[in-house]
């Protein structure tokens, strides 16, 4: 059985993300993840699902409103790879959670269980650190 929970970093999808982020030297993997869903004019799979709100955190953290839940490793690799973010990394990361938000197999998954408001309110509190000053 994987790893499931509400929080953007507890599931299966997201561990592999932000892996395969600091065990690289760029953000290509956080790019990868969000033009998947992005493009996707089909059905969003759950680990697509859920790499995308695991970039879409590391964009929240780069614009410094990180997730109480952000594991060290990703925070510590995030200090060291002082990169450069401008305003369409935020549009991206802010259309792919909403795409997620609104229809995907991660939301048909949470909606099947008690915890979904609970998941609903992650979603929204992601999409909020995300939005513009």
């Amino acid at each position: 059985m994987g790893a499931w929970g509400f929080n953007s970093f507890e599931n299966d999808g997201a561990g592999d993300m932000v892996a395969d982020l600091v065990h690289g030297p760029d953000l290509s993997p956080v790019t990868e993840a969000l033009d998947t869903v992005l493009e996707n004019d089909e059905y969003i799979e759950v680990d697509e699902a859920q790499r995308a709100v695991a970039a879409a955190e590391v964009i929240a953290m780069m614009r410094g409103k990180p997730n109480a839940s952000t594991p060290q490793g990703l925070r510590d690799w995030l200090q060291s790879h002082q990169l450069a973010l401008d305003s369409a990394w935020s549009d991206k990361a802010i259309q792919a959670v909403n795409k997620v938000y609104a229809a995907s197999e991660m939301r048909e998954l949470w909606e099947e269980v008690d915890d979904f408001p609970d998941w609903q309110s992650a979603m929204l509190y992601l999409l909020g650190r995300l939005q513009p000053v």
